[in-house]
């Protein structure tokens, strides 16, 4: 979980996360149970404090005020995510096309959640695997393109 903060002209970057372990150098058992701590804690709004999972990260302000740029011109308020805009591929161009749907669905949860803090509101915009029905539908959402823009501007700045 990534936060983002602007106050005048002070940006700063913080992550909020569970540190990765590398898998394969565990024994067999607990690889599991590894896997199943950092899917509750991703999935769980546990009460989150200033704890040891809270990360300053280190951005000059150049780096900052260019991702602080970056992210408002994806405009992020206008989003459209799945619940508000429906879930796995828009079927309704089949119905002008005549075309036959076949039904493109993944079953794991690959999901990315945003939330907007402002000064009048807070916003809520969840994704259901937009990577892969980005890539897989025939309409291409631009929300999706821009969550996944999003995304990767956060993950490119996680030093």
């Amino acid at each position: 979980m990534f936060y983002l903060t602007k106050k005048s002209s002070t940006i700063n970057l913080f992550e909020y996360s569970v540190d990765i372990v590398n898998l394969k150098t565990l024994p067999a058992g607990l690889g599991p149970l590894f896997i199943q701590r950092i899917l509750e804690f991703e999935r769980h709004n546990y009460n989150r404090n200033f704890d040891h999972f809270f990360k300053a990260k280190n951005l000059d302000s150049l780096e900052s005020k260019t991702l602080w740029e970056k992210l408002a011109s994806l405009k992020p308020t206008e989003l459209i995510d799945d619940f508000r805009g429906g879930n796995g591929c828009d079927s309704i161009h089949a119905i002008y096309t005549g075309a036959v749907i076949q039904p493109i669905e993944i079953l794991h949860d690959l999901s990315l959640r945003l939330t907007l803090l402002t000064n009048n509101k807070v916003q809520s915009f969840y994704f259901f695997a937009p990577n892969f029905y980005y890539e897989q539908c025939t309409i291409k959402r631009d929300s999706r393109r821009k969550i996944l823009e999003i995304k990767k501007l956060f993950s490119e700045n996680t030093f």
